[in-house]
């Protein structure tokens, strides 16, 4: 026979991973005395990767008091690991003016610019810890976003951003004053109005006389 054919056992695994370029050679170690007429004869095999993690939050969203206990959030990759531990990107954007997050004094507490996925895992979490601000505060909004960076055979899942709605546990402040008995002839009365908790809003206090 002048030809025949051999099989190579492609195995499948479920790990996310770069496309693999194998080299199969012929003929290093041919028997009884066989003579190669173009020695160094090989063929390359690529291997493209079957395996896509698709990045997603667990949870869509969560509405929070400001001075609630510290919560967690999970990133899924859909089932796929990955031979080592990888980076995954996450960015902060606020939708209230004011809301903030990151490092600690922020409205949100937690991991900047990306969080680790250990090798072999197929999740990762991580905590968040809201801060309690002394003033009165609308209600926050703001948005955690997951990206794909240069993870191999990554795309986003069905929840790839994440909806915080901070909500102020200040009461909003009361107002105090006096009562005034002048004369008639007095012709200015000064009326001093306290509030009875700072505030970061202008007070605008509107009144109305009777009698």
């Amino acid at each position: 026979a002048t030809e025949t054919t051999f099989s190579i056992v492609i195995g499948d695994d479920e790990v996310g991973e770069d496309e693999e370029l194998l080299q199969v050679r012929f003929g290093d170690f041919l028997t009884d005395e066989v003579q190669l007429a173009h020695p160094d004869v090989a063929t390359d095999l690529l291997i493209e990767d079957d395996d896509i993690a698709k990045l997603t939050f667990s949870t869509r969203s969560s509405t929070l008091w400001e001075d609630a206990s510290s919560f967690e959030l999970t990133v899924e990759t859909g089932g796929i690991s990955f031979a080592e531990d990888v980076e995954i990107p996450i960015s902060f954007s606020a939708a209230t003016e004011g809301a903030t997050y990151g490092s600690p004094g922020s409205d949100l507490v937690g991991p900047e610019g990306s969080v680790t996925l250990p090798a072999g895992y197929t999740s990762v979490t991580f905590s968040i810890d809201p801060r309690d601000a002394s003033v009165y505060e609308s209600t926050e909004v703001s948005y955690l976003a997951i990206g794909t960076g240069d993870l191999p055979g990554a795309q986003l899942g069905d929840n790839p951003i994440y909806q915080f709605r901070v909500k102020d546990n200040d009461p909003i402040v009361s107002i105090e004053t006096d009562d005034a008995t002048v004369s008639e002839a007095a012709g200015t009365i000064e009326f001093k109005v306290t509030l009875a908790a700072a505030s970061n809003r202008k007070a605008r206090i509107p009144f109305v006389t009777y009698g």
